[in-house]
């Protein structure tokens, strides 16, 4: 009996994604120039881009065939195929739901053209006005038309290519140096927001001399998810998109994001070996005179150490796999915090 209800959850689930899919972009057609999407059945694949996982509740389906046909092609994509190409899309379209459900792109290939549908209008003005903030250090996409009615906007479509992680971090640290600069009249002194943290992170990891080192911490508006996905090269210059997160974080915040992620998603090291190495020192001065502070190149391990408080604070409020890793890191890259 269990299993039958399952099968008629998962028939009911199948049904509502493809009625809302086919109904979004059929709305959202009228955005589009030269209707690319007005009136038909769309053929939509709904995936994380960049990686093989299929994301919950993804849906293909097909122009033309019936609705329990559409629902056995869903049971097929989503149990049987072992692997998704990502960048695979289906007559010009992909339509991108983000992981809230509330959220989503659709994207214009033709054209050119990336639609984003927000889910209230707060949204879609917070990201428009951050975009705007970011745009004088940062490359970001063009904005072609905004919908405030309904909290749609359109933006160039960058075309990507495939860029190595090492090479490009030196770009966007240069970017990261005029945004510092541009905002060092904003700055701000935290100290005891930052002591709360640093208790709530000693809680959960154990009490460090080294949190006894760390006071006041300089406050500038960050990005708050900059990494490799969120940067977009188009093989001559990086541009830098979602703007969700922005507010007000430790000055180095979006800096050490890029090399975290790296590390966390990516298994990839070798960020954090080069600033441990001295690599990024020189533009780290730049960024450090903005903020007001002197950059001590000893303390390597404190800014670091301040960037996974806050981190951590922010990402992983309730205690879970990720305090494992969140350990494994400080055994590793900031050993100081155990002795």
């Amino acid at each position: 009996m269990a299993s039958i209800r399952i099968i008629l959850r998962e028939i009911r689930r199948a049904y509502n994604t493809c009625k809302r899919n086919r109904g979004l972009v059929r709305d959202m057609s009228d955005y589009l120039k030269n209707g690319v999407y007005k009136n038909t059945p769309t053929g939509d694949s709904v995936y994380l881009v960049g990686s093989t996982r299929i994301i919950r509740d993804t849906y293909t389906s097909f122009k033309k065939i019936p609705a329990i046909a559409r629902i056995a092609t869903y049971f097929f994509y989503r149990y049987r195929i072992k692997k998704f190409k990502p960048g695979r899309s289906f007559f010009g379209t992909q339509l991108i739901i983000s992981s809230s459900q509330k959220e989503l792109k659709v994207f214009d290939f033709e054209n050119q053209y990336v639609l984003t549908k927000y889910s209230s209008l707060e949204k879609l003005l917070k990201y428009n006005d951050n975009k705007e903030l970011f745009a004088h250090s940062f490359n970001v996409a063009k904005t072609i038309s905004i919908d405030e009615h309904n909290s749609i906007i359109v933006e160039q479509l960058i075309p990507h290519k495939v860029f190595d992680i090492e090479c490009v971090f030196p770009e966007l640290v240069l970017s990261l140096i005029k945004h510092t600069h541009s905002m060092k009249s904003a700055i701000i002194k935290s100290r005891e927001d930052f002591k709360e943290k640093a208790i709530f992170f000693a809680t959960r990891f154990g009490n460090s001399k080294i949190l006894e080192c760390l006071t006041e911490v300089p406050c500038i508006l960050a990005h708050g998810d900059l990494w490799s996905s969120n940067v977009i090269s188009n093989g001559t210059s990086l541009f830098v998109t979602d703007f969700e997160r922005v507010e007000n974080r430790y000055f180095l915040y979006d800096f050490f994001t890029y090399i975290f992620t790296e590390w966390l998603l990516n298994n990839n090291s070798s960020l954090l070996k080069n600033y441990f190495h001295g690599d990024y020192d020189k533009s780290l001065e730049e960024i450090f005179i903005d903020s007001g502070e002197n950059y001590l190149k000893n303390k390597k391990e404190a800014y670091l150490l301040v960037f996974l408080i806050y981190y951590v604070n922010e990402r992983w409020k309730v205690p879970s796999v990720n305090d494992e890793r969140v350990i494994s890191f400080l055994k590793c890259y900031i050993p100081s915090y155990f002795s």
